[in-house]
C-alpha cells in the first residue's frame, strides 16, 4: 500500500495508521507435505474459514523445536485468516 498524505493535517498516513481496530485474525497449522488428498482437505478448510467470514491472508513457514530443545525440530506452515 503506498503512503498517502492527509490533506487536513499534512501528516503521513502509513498502512498501520489506517487499520481497522475490529480486525480479527485466526492462525491454523496446515502442515508441510501435501498429497492430492491433503490438497483437497486444505481446500475444504479454506472454504470452512470463508463460510465463517474469514478471508485467507497469508501463509508462513515455521520450525518448532523438539521436546525440551533436544528432539528433532519439525517444520510446518501456518495459514493466517482475517475477518474485518
Amino acid at each position: 500500500m503506498p503512503l498517502q498524505t492527509c490533506k487536513r493535517r499534512n501528516r503521513l498516513i502509513t498502512p498501520t495508521s489506517i487499520t481497522n481496530q475490529n480486525m480479527q485474525y485466526k492462525i491454523e497449522a496446515i502442515g508441510s507435505q501435501f498429497s492430492d488428498k491433503a490438497i483437497g482437505s486444505l481446500e475444504s478448510r479454506l472454504n470452512q474459514q470463508a463460510a465463517q467470514g474469514y478471508k485467507f491472508h497469508s501463509v508462513f513457514h515455521i520450525t518448532k523445536p523438539g521436546c525440551l530443545g533436544l528432539g528433532t525440530p519439525t517444520s510446518t506452515y501456518l495459514a493466517v485468516y482475517v475477518k474485518d
